[in-house]
């Protein structure tokens, strides 16, 4: 089905297994002795790891976020059949990876905005309110002001203790220094500071965790025209249930995100979330968040590689 984006504009963001031959006698001849093996070419971690850094996902040096509140969508700037099918396939997406959608009456922290000029939009927000885009990385503030992307996006995160816990504005008493406490040098701290007890044994736990707790995401009406509307809500479901930055004209290959390298767009088969995209989103929620940015990105890469995805099954788009 094609809808037409309709418009009044709102301008708020609220092996094989081998047989080997017989041993030398050591071994009955009866006993065979199996070596697994892949041949050349099966290996597809060069392409998982390929599609990682196609859609920028994450940061090198710190852990990735995810969705652990209830998501709360909400689409301004079209009414209708297009938003609600917007709605319904992001819920649709979230919930067949666990995330939690919450009632009708909830307050939003997902928005999806129309706008005739996505240009101007993002030039409003930079002149009123420059910090709504203060984790983008540095590189992709050019993308979110100054592109002609037909979609872009951006995230607020916030930093926990391991397994959810608040961090704390006061220091704990117990805390007084660092390093060599006989020195008596205090823990720096500031009005911004806040301070985490924690205790473990684990080697590769780590003591935090980052969650997304607000995702916004701006479509420019004229630079998407023509894109079918199933294929821009599985679009939007990606990028606002995953903290990734693509570059502007980057290539992402398998994935919904080269949806508009490919215009014009089929109308009797539109595209979707790849098996690739959905793979990536169950591994995402389906790893310990608690764990460094290394172990996180290497266990998306093995998730992908093998086309893991124990998730319940995700409904096409309709």
């Amino acid at each position: 089905m094609r809808t037409r984006l309709a418009l009044p504009i709102v301008a708020l963001l609220a092996a094989p297994a081998l047989a080997a031959p017989p041993g030398s006698g050591e071994a009955p001849p009866n006993d065979e002795i199996l070596v697994e093996g892949s041949r050349e070419g099966d290996d597809k971690t060069p392409v998982a790891r390929a599609y990682l850094e196609a859609v920028e996902f994450g940061f090198l040096d710190l852990q990735t976020a995810r969705w652990e509140d209830k998501i709360c969508p909400k689409v301004l700037g079209v009414e209708g059949l297009a938003a609600q099918m917007l709605v319904e396939r992001l819920s649709q997406v979230a919930a067949s990876v666990g995330v939690e959608v919450a009632s009708a009456d909830c307050r939003p922290n997902i928005s999806v905005v129309f706008t005739e000029d996505a240009a101007d939009f993002m030039a409003t927000i930079r002149r009123r309110s420059p910090r709504r885009l203060r984790e983008a990385p540095a590189r992709q503030r050019d993308f979110l002001y100054a592109s002609q992307a037909p979609v872009r996006w951006w995230y607020s995160t916030q930093l926990f203790g391991s397994g959810g816990r608040a961090l704390t504005p006061s220091e704990p008493p117990f805390i007084q220094c660092q390093g060599d406490c006989s020195g008596g040098s205090a823990i720096p701290s500031g009005p911004n500071t806040k301070f985490l007890s924690h205790y473990s044994s684990s080697r590769i736990a780590a003591p935090t965790e980052r969650h997304i707790k607000a995702a916004s995401v701006v479509v420019d009406i004229n630079l998407a025209a023509g894109t079918p509307i199933t294929a821009l809500a599985d679009y939007v479901a990606l990028v606002a249930l995953a903290e990734i930055w693509p570059r502007e004209g980057a290539s992402v290959g398998d994935s919904i995100l080269g949806l508009f390298e490919a215009m014009p767009v089929s109308l009797e088969r539109p595209p979707q979330l790849s098996e690739t995209d959905e793979v990536f989103l169950c591994g995402l929620y389906k790893m310990p968040l608690d764990r460094p940015a290394r172990y996180q990105r290497g266990r998306l890469i093995s998730a992908i590689a093998k086309g893991d995805y124990d998730c319940g099954k995700m409904p096409p788009s309709q």
